[in-house]
């Protein structure tokens, strides 16, 4: 009789084990979350995380996406965001465009004296009228000076 007893006790415990740890992230009319264990039926729902030993592949595999993960944000080519207004005539100009192509860094170029947008904007930037100007990072510069654009690019957002 004990034993007749203990099977479906052993059972019972066997099934719900199988689904022992599933966590179901559920997302109501209102856009409130519900964190439940079991799909809540009426409601958006997706299986948030199973919970289960992984094989030591599968963690060595994690581990490697982490320092994966780690080595790209280290050596991330750096993005800066650089605004020239320029002229064509002008040999400071052609010094600041020549200065960012050789080292790579993308930018855009307004010619103030074809484009009369870009020679209001500028307006509204600088009090001053010469060129070049350039934002570099949110920092303005007038004139060419390397130096202070290599500063303005150390700024990188």
């Amino acid at each position: 009789m004990k034993r007749m007893f203990l099977i479906p006790f052993i059972f019972f415990f066997f099934i719900n084990s199988v689904n022992a740890g599933a966590i179901y992230n559920c997302i109501d009319r209102d856009g409130n979350i519900i964190i439940t264990d079991t799909p809540q039926d009426g409601l958006k729902c997706a299986l948030k995380e199973t919970f289960r030993e992984s094989s030591p592949e599968e963690l060595a595999e994690k581990k490697d996406i982490k320092k994966q993960k780690v080595f790209e944000e280290k050596n991330k080519i750096k993005s800066n965001e650089v605004i020239l207004y320029t002229t064509s005539w002008c040999p400071y100009c052609k010094k600041a465009r020549d200065f960012f192509t050789s080292r790579n860094i993308s930018f855009t170029d307004y010619d103030i004296e074809k484009d009369k947008e870009a020679a209001e904007r500028k307006r509204q930037l600088d009090t001053g009228s010469g060129v070049p100007f350039a934002i570099i990072n949110g920092t303005k510069i007038h004139g060419f000076s390397p130096e202070d654009y290599e500063k303005a690019l150390q700024k990188n957002p």
